[in-house]
């Protein structure tokens, strides 16, 4: 197993949560607003996050796991890794 490098871990969570997030927030037709709401973040904070210029924080990934079936966790947990992996 590699270990963590925490740039590169930031780089991954940024780049597979910003696609992800968009995803899940145009298929439920969801505005950013609303999404941001979900996550208890600014309107700013979560554009930014759907943008990629940031990563969410542990709690923010929680609370959008927590809204997730088991099977969409388990698809967004294997991605996380599988990049990780690469």
């Amino acid at each position: 197993m590699r270990r963590a490098n925490r740039t590169e871990l930031q780089r991954i969570f940024q780049t597979v949560m910003a696609g992800e997030l968009e995803q899940y927030r145009k298929r439920n037709g969801l505005t950013q607003e609303r999404m941001a709401q979900k996550l208890n973040l600014s309107v700013r904070t979560y554009a930014d996050l759907e943008h990629g210029i940031c990563a969410p924080s542990a709690a923010t990934l929680a609370i959008y796991l927590s809204q997730l079936p088991i099977a969409d966790q388990r698809r967004l947990l294997e991605t996380l890794r599988d990049a990780w992996e690469e």
